[in-house]
C-alpha cells in the first residue's frame, strides 16, 4: 500500500517483516528516503468452548488457544448479560433462558489482541405439574402429568409417590393402602438435558 498522510494508519492482512520507505522531499528539488523494517506479529488465534447448560445453571467456559506468538497474558470475557470476566477460564450463571453472545478478547505479551465472539445457548427448564382426583385408602388414583418440555419433548418422568413406590410412566396409577399425608415428587427432564422438580 501506499499513503501520501504525514502519519498514516495501515492495516496488514498477514504477519511478517515488511520494509516500509518514507520519501520526504524538500524544497530545493532534493529528497530523503528513510527505511526500516517494521515486524507484523501474527494475532492470536485461539476458541473459547461452553459448557451445555440450563437457565440457573453454572456455565463452564473454556478458553482454547491454538496459536500464540508471544505468551497470552491477559482474558477478558463478556458474558453477553451485562457481566464479565479477567479469568482464563470463568465459571458464570445466567438468569434466565436466551441466546448470548460472548466474546473473549486475548492481548499476548507482544501487545497483540483479538476478540472472538460466539453464541452461547442456555436452555429454559421445563415445567413440572400434575393433578389427581381426591385420593382415598385402598383406592387406584390416576396422577395426571401436565408437565410441558419448553425447550424440546420430555424425555423422562420420575414419580416418587412419598410412599416407597416409584415410577417412571408418563402419567401412572397408584395406591395408597395406608392412610396419612405423602408428598408426591415429579422430576422432570426435557431433550436439552434440563430437569425440573
Amino acid at each position: 500500500g501506499v499513503s501520501t498522510s504525514a502519519s498514516p494508519v495501515y492495516r496488514y492482512q498477514q504477519p511478517g517483516v515488511y520494509v516500509v520507505r518514507l520519501r520526504v522531499p524538500a524544497t530545493n528539488g532534493c529528497r530523503a528516503d528513510i527505511v526500516r523494517n517494521v515486524q507484523v506479529l501474527a494475532l492470536p488465534a485461539f476458541g473459547f468452548a461452553a459448557s451445555a447448560a440450563c437457565a440457573g445453571d453454572p456455565v463452564q467456559l473454556t478458553y482454547e488457544p491454538v496459536a500464540i506468538t508471544g505468551t497470552a497474558v491477559s482474558w477478558q470475557w463478556d458474558f453477553g448479560d451485562g457481566q464479565s470476566s479477567a479469568a482464563i477460564n470463568p465459571v458464570h450463571q445466567y438468569a434466565a433462558a436466551g441466546s448470548y453472545a460472548v466474546s473473549l478478547t486475548v492481548r499476548t505479551s507482544d501487545g497483540c489482541r483479538r476478540t472472538v465472539t460466539r453464541p452461547v445457548q442456555i436452555n429454559p427448564l421445563p415445567l413440572a405439574a400434575f393433578q389427581a382426583a381426591p385420593v382415598c385408602q385402598g383406592v387406584p388414583t390416576t396422577f395426571v402429568n401436565q408437565s410441558v418440555g419448553v425447550s424440546g419433548p420430555l424425555v423422562s418422568h420420575a414419580w416418587d409417590f412419598g410412599d416407597g413406590n416409584l415410577s417412571n410412566d408418563f402419567s401412572p396409577i397408584h395406591r395408597y393402602d395406608i392412610a396419612g399425608n405423602y408428598t408426591v415428587r415429579l422430576t422432570v427432564q426435557n431433550t436439552a438435558g434440563c430437569r425440573a422438580v
